[in-house]
């Protein structure tokens, strides 16, 4: 196996463990009540939330192909720059999107905080991954 692949493996393995370590700790100071959440699901707060985030997944699976289209992969490096910024706007957003319908109309919105803050670790984590 290569080198890089196993640290840059390592490198998501450590930012996964800090970021639940940081939310552990949050929970534990602010007495953030846990909420269960399934693995692998959307859990959309409202119909609003389901709505929008659809609508922005739909955007961001179609922004790459619309980039890829626009600089006819003449200019590979501002296509990967484009496509990079793309993904992390997505993860922003998403993350954004979630923490809002949390604080605005549950009945936890301390969530909220949670997810800023994975929000937050996971973009640093993206970012220093790759550059």
């Amino acid at each position: 196996m290569n080198v890089d692949v196993l640290e840059m493996a390592l490198f998501f393995f450590i930012a996964f463990a800090f970021t639940k370590l940081v939310s552990y700790l949050l929970r534990k100071t602010l007495q953030i009540q846990k909420v269960k959440k399934e693995f692998f699901s959307n859990n959309h707060i409202t119909s609003s939330h389901k709505k929008i985030d659809w609508g922005l997944r739909t955007i961001f699976f179609i922004a790459p192909f619309l980039v890829l289209f626009l600089t006819k992969l003449q200019n590979m490096e501002l296509y990967l720059t484009l496509t990079f910024f793309i993904f992390l706007l997505t993860v922003i957003l998403d993350y954004a999107v979630r923490a809002y319908f949390e604080w605005k109309h549950t009945d936890q919105p301390k969530q909220a905080i949670l997810t800023l803050s994975e929000m937050t670790l996971f973009s640093v984590a993206i970012v220093i991954m790759f550059t």
